[in-house]
This record gives C-alpha cells, sequence and structure tokens, in this order.
C-alpha cells in the first residue's frame, strides 16, 4: 500500500511562510547594518517595522492555521499505482479528527489527458473523466475516525500512460475534500495504466 497524507502540503507550506519570513529578517538585519547613517534611520525604522509586521504574521498565522486544522491524520492509500485497462485502483481513505468537524463532501475522480508540445504551445485533451462521491455531509466527533474504500475502475480500451519529447498520455487521481469552516484539501499524483 502506497500512503500520502492530505493535510501534509497545507503544513509544508505554513512551514516555508514561516521560514521565509525568518529568511528575510535576517537579510534586513545585514542590510540595516551596512546601511547605517543618521540620515536614513527613520527610513531603516520603516523597514524594521515591516519586516517583523510580516514575521509575526508568519508566525502567528501559521500557529493559528495549526491549532485550527481540524484533522489529525487525513490520508490515502493506494494499493498500487499501477493498473491494466479492465482492472481497477483500489484506495483507501482514512480520517481523524481533532474536533468536531463536518465534512461537506469527498470525492475521489480518475482522469487521463493527452498533453502535446505545439507550436501555439502545450494543449491538453481531456480523454477520461470518472468522479465518484465517496460521501457527503459527514460529521465527525472529535477524535473521531473514519475509513473509506473506492474502486476506480480502468475502462477497456482504455490508452496506456506515455511519453516521449512531445507528447504524453497522462493519468492521475484527484482527491477533493471540502471541509466547512475550514477549505477544500485538495491532492492529485500520477498513476500508470499499463498496456493491456
Amino acid at each position: 500500500m502506497i500512503w500520502t497524507s492530505l493535510i501534509a502540503q497545507g503544513k509544508r507550506q505554513q512551514l516555508m511562510s514561516i521560514l521565509l519570513a525568518v529568511l528575510l529578517a535576517f537579510i534586513y538585519f545585514y542590510l540595516a547594518r551596512f546601511y547605517r547613517t543618521s540620515g536614513g534611520g527613520w527610513i531603516l525604522g520603516i523597514g524594521w517595522v515591516i519586516v517583523i509586521g510580516n514575521l509575526l504574521r508568519a508566525l502567528l498565522g501559521g500557529l493559528y492555521r495549526w491549532d485550527r486544522q481540524p484533522f489529525r491524520r487525513f490520508d490515502l492509500g493506494l494499493r498500487d499505482d499501477r493498473a491494466r485497462p479492465g482492472q481497477a485502483f483500489h484506495l483507501e481513505l482514512v480520517l481523524q479528527a481533532k474536533r468536531s468537524t463536518k465534512l461537506a463532501r469527498l470525492s475521489v475522480e480518475l482522469r487521463c489527458f493527452d498533453e502535446k508540445i505545439t507550436q501555439k504551445g502545450r494543449e491538453r485533451e481531456l480523454l477520461h473523466e470518472q468522479r465518484r462521491i465517496v460521501i457527503e455531509s459527514l460529521s465527525v466527533a472529535p477524535n473521531g475516525s473514519h475509513r473509506f474504500e473506492v474502486e476506480l475502475p480502468i475502462p477497456l480500451g482504455a490508452p496506456s500512460t506515455f511519453r516521449d519529447s512531445g507528447n504524453r498520455i497522462r493519468w492521475e487521481i484527484a482527491i477533493d475534500a471540502d471541509v466547512l469552516d475550514w477549505g477544500v484539501l485538495r491532492d492529485e499524483f500520477g498513476v500508470t495504466v499499463t498496456p493491456s
């Protein structure tokens, strides 16, 4: 089973925002020491207000978002990332709530794209789309957990994954979880459809 976390991406983005704010503060500190003059002190003071405000915004915003995160765990497991036409991708979704939360919708989608590089640029055509609504309007109690199993069949005669210098056929599985008072959790990852 191949596992991925749907909430790890948001945590990484918050951490990167904090690290970037800290890096900007260090850079400004060294620039302010280098350009210290009597006439430009008020300009440096305004710069410090902006830099410290940005640092506080990143730190407090990150801590607030981490504290409000409704899930302890929201993972997707894929039995195998390779399948043939006529077979299916088997998924397992596991969630465990930190606090009482409501999941408005959880859906999984299997898509196939034909991507070509032309004179106009990259063109993308949707060849196959299959959407499954896993759950609608689910209330989860604090520390409550749920497990869902989903099967996404690949139609017979479906094109296999292919890639060369200018063209490719790409298959992906996309997950959308609409959480009330939080937002939408999304993730996509590529899978391989092998020739039958």
